[in-house]
């Protein structure tokens, strides 16, 4: 099939290169028309089911509301792993599935699942919610509000009322998480006394607010046609005051006697500030897939729309404190850069090797077809676009234009050798016998190139969605310019070279070929020497191993830093924002952060669990290099250590999303402490604590579940309700009355929702437990009793979390490494814990990316010995030679310390990406390894040469166009990355184009000196003199 395409490629070129333009039209149009995300999806298919439970401690969410829901999801299929944090008042549990999952189906099934669960729960509780599908980075913009007139309250509700709806609305945006102002709500307080002034019970007052919101609801059928009948209250605040309210005695009171009803605050469980000025916070959340960039542009314009609104009611926006569009952005321009810039450098090197203006353009022309029908192909194949995958366009740059280097640079010689004969043959056939004469060597090292790929597809987890895209672009690129080499190259040759006068090689090799020819003679006169030479060099180069250090990814310079601080269990939202103020102060006093925010506490309808003591910073930084971005993060960690009273981490945005996807917590390393005994536990956690503490290697660490959030405990003496008549039911309605207040229903106000609350007594008078204890309770014969002659009350300590993994309490330890010492980091970890005695009832755990990415390397070179056995048999079918085989395989250790001598001068961080580009320099330099012994087996079977030192030379004179074409190409089209490879876009990239190029400057060195000089010692060729 090969032979028939490349000859009608000749014959019929205008055809093929207008079907390869319209191609190329089509595709940049669609490639114009692509949503573009930062990374891949690379969150694994989660359900996150969200239950609320008014008035709970954390150890009642723990037995009532997360142990019955989670043994009733067990048995549902496809199920990876179960994990859940219980609060008070609240229970999330994350149900992971299979990545090949359906989303839709595992959702309907914890439906499903659900819809049974209202008979074992309590009926304080609210229903369980499924929340709403997220991206894996999740956050899509973050928007501040701030105003110098509007009380927090106003700006809160113009906000919810106008603002959230209209951007809730947009297309890409899954959710919305709020903080700060205060929620609004319709407040019914109860008078003073008025249980001593009334015959009245609780339960008389809840009855009559219950009857505002009954609904009648039904139809009329006529004769042709159903009318809904619906017959609904019109509730207002006057018909609430007029309400009466009858005692079990018969007297009646409207409401308005006993009770005041105004609005007021809610109880607020969040604070927000922008640059310390109080104010409401907006995280948009994006839906699953969505188009970051767009979404953010769609964003931009309703905020236009609605900043009239907002300047009228004096309210100013802050719509810059976190994009990540930005990021993504930036990062595209710098690919696209470093693309532009390869391109010249490609191009620079054809002309100057090729002599010919025609060739070079022929040969760079497959850079822009292979790698916009690669990015098509990779969109067909239902991976988004996104930095990955450019980045995997951008690393095979220099790649894509070496097929059409070889058949260009063979078609030129051929052409040159027949124009200098007697009788030359027609050009058109010699193209075709050219481009026939590489084709099956090139072929086979396609594939192998893309053989070394196979095991990016295959790792899982985290780091497999990551870089699986990066591989099928990578994939798809080398068989886009295999496709190319085998129709385009050749038609555009048929039409540009037809009439080729030039007889001369190139000046540049008629400079270097006699040089190339004495340096080869003296080295294939010393076979055991160089030997000796390439056996040390790759055991000296074997020495820096032990001296680079090994992470997960290497530090991403998105422009943005996040802060998380945590304070003593318990500690007052204002106080939490008091040491955020002081934090905010400082950081912004660095130069080079642009704007600073605030949050504290939990959004209240949001699924994370974080309360007063908690709290969150976004640092947003100026446009800045990779160097000025760290130094502002190193001054960050100064102003934080010196910060008392806090446990603080701080990382860049994707890195901590990829550091939660992977653990559920922020931190690369998480320790899980499993037992029974909460208390046991804690002892355990504390203990390891302290010796992880002494490290020299770790930061950050954190115990996640600490005992000591200040709780007042409220035990009802059971044979008291008996003895004065009163029901349980009547004694915590009165108790949630006086503390957070009763939810009745709702009430529109200006056709805005908002709760309505009973309460016993204001907020004032809840903050002793004294006044606690002096609530009253109307029992048997209209007795008053104090709430403290009907329970036990005292203040304790409580938890504020409880966490499970897969229905078992754990305690969890967190931390972090100083600089990228990740693999010494955990090794100490697994150390201590060795050596520590625990008790036999608690077992350890370490979890995280950072053993997520030691994994995934095992998993890695695994697969790549596998890969290679493949790779083997591929050399073998090009070579049809087992000595020769495993003579091109001595290129393997040599391209492998060259490029452990680029990681070692440019960071010594080996990352995953790193691992990945010496996945990609192996099928690189066996190309030309390849190249040139089919060479060799050429001269000697089909143009009779013998095989003997002349025949060596020869071949590797033949070859050293393409080989240092190649080589140079491919290198220059990976510097520009390279040498830019701490700053935004190229993080990822960088190490692995230094890489490639190391390892391809040392392999280079082989292919042309050492390899030929191995082939006449120790070749195995039939034909021999």
């Amino acid at each position: 099939m090969v032979f028939p395409l490349i000859r009608y490629s000749i014959y019929k070129p205008a055809i093929v290169v207008a079907f390869a333009f319209l191609l190329l039209v089509y595709c940049g149009w669609k490639l114009f028309n692509t949503s573009l995300d930062i990374f891949p999806e690379f969150s694994p298919k989660l359900v996150v089911v969200q239950t609320e439970a008014p008035g709970m401690s954390t150890e009642q969410v723990e037995l009532l509301i997360t142990r019955p829901i989670e043994s009733l999801l067990n048995g549902i299929p496809e199920v990876m792993h179960v994990r859940s944090e219980s609060i008070a008042g609240l229970s999330v549990i994350t149900i992971t599935f299979m990545d090949n999952s359906n989303r839709t189906e595992n959702s309907q099934m914890v439906l499903e699942k659900l819809n049974g669960v209202s008979s074992i729960l309590p009926e304080s509780s609210m229903h369980p919610k499924i929340m709403p599908l997220s991206s894996s980075a999740a956050t899509i913009m973050t928007i501040g509000f701030t105003s110098n007139e509007k009380s927090l309250l106003e700006v809160r509700s113009i906000i919810e009322n106008n603002v959230s709806p209209t951007l809730l609305s947009t297309e890409g945006v899954a959710d919305l998480n709020i903080f700060g102002g205060y929620e609004k709500r319709l407040e019914i307080l109860l008078k003073e006394n008025i249980f001593k002034k009334t015959d009245l019970t609780i339960r008389d007052i809840l009855s009559a607010l219950n009857s505002v919101n009954l609904t009648v609801t039904g139809n009329i059928i006529t004769t042709n046609q159903e009318i809904n009948v619906i017959s609904k209250k019109n509730v207002s605040i006057e018909k609430i005051e007029s309400i009466l309210v009858k005692s079990k005695n018969g007297k009646s009171w409207k409401l308005n006697e006993i009770a005041s009803i105004k609005f007021s605050k809610s109880k607020q469980i969040n604070k927000a500030s922008i640059e310390t000025e109080k104010g409401v916070l907006l995280m948009v959340i994006g839906q699953l897939n969505a188009d970051t960039v767009a979404v953010t542009k769609r964003l931009d314009m309703v905020i236009n729309e609605l900043s009239p609104l907002l300047e009228n009611n004096n309210i100013q926006i802050h719509s810059d404190i976190f994009r990540p569009a930005n990021y993504i952005l930036t990062s595209l321009h710098s690919i696209i850069d470093h693309l532009a810039m390869g391109g010249i450098l490609v191009l620079f090197i054809l002309i100057i090797f090729m002599a010919n203006i025609k060739a070079a353009l022929i040969s760079a022309l497959a850079i822009p077809i292979s790698l916009t029908l690669a990015a098509i192909l990779t969109l067909l194949t239902g991976t988004s676009l996104n930095i990955m995958v450019i980045g995997g366009l951008a690393i095979a740059l220099g790649e894509v234009v070496d097929d059409a280097i070889i058949d260009v640079e063979n078609i030129l010689r051929r052409l040159r050798e027949n124009r200098a004969l007697a009788k030359p043959v027609n050009s058109l056939k010699v193209i075709y016998r050219s481009s026939l004469e590489v084709r099956g060597s090139v072929i086979y090292a396609s594939l192998i190139v893309m053989l070394v790929f196979v095991p990016l597809l295959m790792l899982s987890g985290v780091v497999g969605r990551m870089f699986a895209p990066l591989g099928i672009a990578y994939i798809l690129a080398i068989f886009s310019s295999l496709i190319s080499a085998l129709t385009i190259t050749p038609a555009l040759s048929s039409l540009g070279f037809r009439n080729l006068k030039q007889t001369k090689d190139p000046l540049i090799i008629r400079i270097l070929s006699p040089i190339y020819e004495k340096m080869i003679y003296t080295i294939s006169l010393n076979p055991k020497f160089n030997s000796i030479l390439a056996l040390l060099f790759c055991c000296l180069g074997l020495l820096l191993v032990p001296k680079l250090n090994i992470g997960f990814l290497p530090e991403l310079r998105e422009g943005h830093y996040m802060i998380h601080t945590s304070s003593l269990t318990g500690t007052s939202l204002e106080e939490t924002m008091r040491i955020g103020d002081h934090i905010t102060e400082k950081v912004l006093a660095i130069e080079g952060v642009k704007t600073m925010s605030q949050w504290a506490g939990r959004a209240e309808r949001g699924a994370d669990t974080f309360g007063s003591h908690y709290s969150e910073f976004e640092v947003e930084l100026n446009h800045l290099s990779g160097k000025e971005q760290q130094n502002i993060y190193d001054e960050m960690r100064n102003i934080l250590h010196r910060t008392p009273g806090i446990t603080f981490e701080a990382n860049s945005f994707l890195i901590e999303r990829v550091d939660e996807t992977s653990s559920g917590f922020t931190s690369p390393i998480v320790i899980q402490l499993f037992g029974n005994n909460l208390d046991e536990l804690d002892k355990v956690a504390n203990q390891l604590f302290l010796k992880l503490k002494q490290s020299n290697l770790l930061t950050d660490i954190q115990i996640k579940s600490v005992l000591g959030k200040p709780q007042i405990e409220i035990e009802p003496k059971l044979d008291k309700l008996d003895l004065y008549n009163i029901s349980l039911e009547e004694f915590y309605s009165v108790i949630n009355a006086s503390l957070d207040g009763i939810i009745i229903g709702d009430f529109y106000h200006n056709s805005i929702k908002i709760p309505m609350v009973l309460t016993l007594i204001d907020n004032n008078f809840k903050s002793h437990i004294t006044n606690i204890e002096n609530i009253e309770i109307r029992g048997i014969d209209n007795k008053l009793v104090k709430l403290k002659d009907l329970a036990k009350i005292t203040i304790g300590q409580g938890r504020y979390n409880i966490y499970h993994d897969a229905g078992r309490r754990v305690q969890i330890i967190t931390a972090d490494v100083i600089g990228n010492t990740t693999e010494l980091g955990i090794k100490e970890i697994t150390d201590i814990i060795n050596k520590e005695k625990f008790d036999s009832s608690v077992y350890v755990k370490i979890v995280g990316t950072a053993v997520e990415g030691a994994e995934a390397r095992k998993e890695l070179i695994i697969i790549s010995f596998i890969v290679l056995i493949g790779i083997l048999f591929l050399v073998f079918i090009a070579i049809n030679n087992v000595k020769n085989t495993f003579l091109i395989l001595v290129n393997l250790p040599f391209a492998l310390v060259g490029g452990l001598i680029a990681a070692f001068f440019t960071g010594g961080l080996l990352s995953i990406g790193s691992i990945v580009g010496f996945v990609t320099l192996f099928g690189i330099t066996l190309r030309n390894s390849i190249m040139l012994v089919s060479h060799y087996q050429r001269l000697v079977f089909i143009e009779g040469e013998f095989w003997n030192q002349h025949t060596a030379i020869k071949g590797a004179k033949e070859r050293l166009p393409s080989i240092l074409m190649t080589g140079l190409v491919t290198g220059l089209a990976m510097l520009p990355i390279a040498l830019d490879a701490d700053n935004p876009g190229r993080e990822i990239m960088g190490p692995m184009a230094a890489i490639i190029i190391g390892g391809l400057t040392s392999s280079t060195i082989l292919n042309l000196f050492i390899l030929p000089a191995f082939m006449l010692a120790f070749g195995s060729f039939v034909k021999r003199s």
